[in-house]
């Protein structure tokens, strides 16, 4: 029997619903509340899980804690890693509600044991809050420091940075928070020209965000050499060497790729029910009203992952793109 073909990440926008109003984000502006019910979840990953291997799946926003059925899901995923149907799952929060997330993992991290939990911090407390509202800082750093006293070793923090205009000199800060609280480091780029993502194109003031300056390039250089070091001598733990590098190496110019198998390895499902095999590619067609994929998918999900191999693409430095592990290690894997 032919085994499935497999697919890497999933990453699943439960909900657009946000309590924050970031700068670089638009999603809190639309109108009308759109989830992805239990329910739904529970078709899709039934029929995913009947045509693919599936390496990891993301949960994330909007902001995912602002979705009732949040639980529901995240107890499903971890079902479907004690069997061992999935490698790993997450979910990616702005962190900014340390009660109502106390609460929840004080009911539910039984369950949840090895499973990351993102939290975005795009600078220091004055960045940061400008960036996303006032004390909005101070609240992620409460749930972070919730995560790491209470639940070491069983759930896993991982920081997230977005690089900006705004905060490009404080990104060694924010690697020096998230090594303080033994959580990883994970830094990405901001982006702008995608009309599916959370960010969602023509967000006011979103496009000023990305004009990074030369000389602004040059200092996330130099610290992103400076966390290289203290990752070595912390023996590689907290931050991924071979992503961290690539992240420079994109933001210098100096990596470009012929080719990109995200198309063909990756699927982003929006809160509407949008499937997209690359966010920067047509979608692969909507959720059925039961979580089904639709007819068509199987081609559709083909015709772009060509399109990513044969670079009929933005050609982007996105992390929901090409910033994956797969289009750099030379043997292409990522999971077994």
């Amino acid at each position: 029997m032919m085994p499935l073909p497999r697919i890497d990440d999933v990453t699943v926008e439960i909900t657009n619903r946000c309590q924050l109003h970031c700068r670089a984000c638009g999603i809190w502006r639309e109108k009308g509340i759109r989830e992805i019910t239990p329910r739904r979840f529970q078709g899709l990953m039934t029929d995913l899980l009947s045509r693919f291997r599936i390496g990891s799946v993301s949960i994330t926003g909007g902001e995912p804690f602002c979705h009732d059925g949040i639980g529901g899901i995240l107890r499903h995923l971890a079902g479907l890693r004690a069997r061992k149907i999935l490698h790993s799952f997450g979910v990616y929060t702005n962190g900014a509600m340390p009660g109502p997330i106390a609460a929840f993992f004080k009911s539910h991290a039984r369950f949840l044991d090895g499973m990351t939990v993102g939290i975005s911090i795009d600078g220091d407390e004055k960045i940061h809050d400008r960036l996303r509202g006032k004390g909005s800082f101070a609240r992620s750093r409460a749930t972070l420091e919730l995560l790491a006293s209470r639940y070491p070793g069983v759930l896993l923090p991982e920081v997230k940075f977005t690089l900006s205009t705004e905060n490009y000199a404080t990104m060694a800060g924010v690697y020096d928070l998230a090594r303080s609280f033994t959580a990883s480091f994970s830094p990405k780029i901001v982006e702008s020209g995608v009309s599916a993502y959370y960010h969602r194109q023509g967000t006011p003031g979103a496009v000023s965000l990305t004009a990074l300056t030369p000389a602004m390039i040059l200092a996330v250089r130099r610290q992103g050499r400076d966390i290289l070091e203290k990752a070595a001598h912390d023996k590689g733990r907290g931050v991924d060497a071979v992503m961290l590098r690539l992240f420079l190496q994109l933001l210098s110019g100096r990596a470009g790729h012929r080719s990109c198998q995200t198309p063909g390895r990756c699927l982003f499902i929006t809160s509407h029910g949008g499937i997209y095999p690359c966010l920067y590619l047509p979608a692969a067609g909507r959720l059925k009203a039961d979580g089904r994929l639709p007819a068509g998918f199987n081609t559709a999900r083909a015709d772009r992952a060509q399109c990513g191999m044969e670079r009929r693409c933005p050609g982007c430095f996105a992390y929901h793109g090409y910033m994956k592990r797969f289009n750099v290690l030379k043997d292409g894997k990522t999971f077994s």
